[in-house]
């Protein structure tokens, strides 16, 4: 599928080119758009931390992410990732269709508390606009251009599912 060639090559040459000690993928699925990207990498992170609340997504990647990085793999949402004392930073989090499934205000914090953890968040939707990554000063304008799923009305579920 050419939207996730290109979402894998963009991840890799991020990670060759920053050379991360340590990434988040939130909403990481069942690793389709992380694994071929950390699989076509020249330089891997030493962790790779993946947050899904869907347990039998979780099993599927986590099954495949044991071949190519350690890490954490927390099963749940990532409003209770984040409610941990203790948080590591990462660079980057990364995102590939998931927050989107987040009502606004509860996007906006979860992003707000990511912020500081990070320098480079790449993240795609499939109404952002083509950007390699968005850059922390982007985050402010980011929910208003994700919220193309409105305009759908009995598709939407379909949609948001990238059916």
């Amino acid at each position: 599928m050419p939207l996730y060639s290109a979402v894998h090559a963009a991840l890799a040459n991020l990670y060759d080119a920053h050379l991360p000690a340590a990434s988040l993928d939130v909403g990481c699925g069942d690793g389709s758009a992380l694994l071929p990207a950390l699989r076509a990498a020249a330089h891997l992170p030493s962790r790779v931390d993946v947050v899904e609340p869907s347990g039998a997504l979780l099993t599927v990647a986590t099954a495949g992410l044991r071949e190519v990085a350690d890490g954490h793999r927390f099963a749940g949402t990532v409003q209770e990732f984040l409610a941990r004392p203790e948080l590591p930073t990462w660079d980057p989090v990364e995102s590939t269709f998931a927050l989107h499934t987040l009502p606004r205000a509860e996007r906006d914090v979860v992003l707000q508390t990511l912020r500081p953890r990070t320098r480079r968040w790449p993240s795609w939707s499939s109404t952002c606009p083509r950007r390699r990554w968005a850059l922390p000063s982007t985050w402010s304008s980011w929910p208003g251009r994700t919220s193309g799923l409105a305009e759908y009305a009995e598709d939407r579920e379909l949609v948001a599912q990238g059916s």
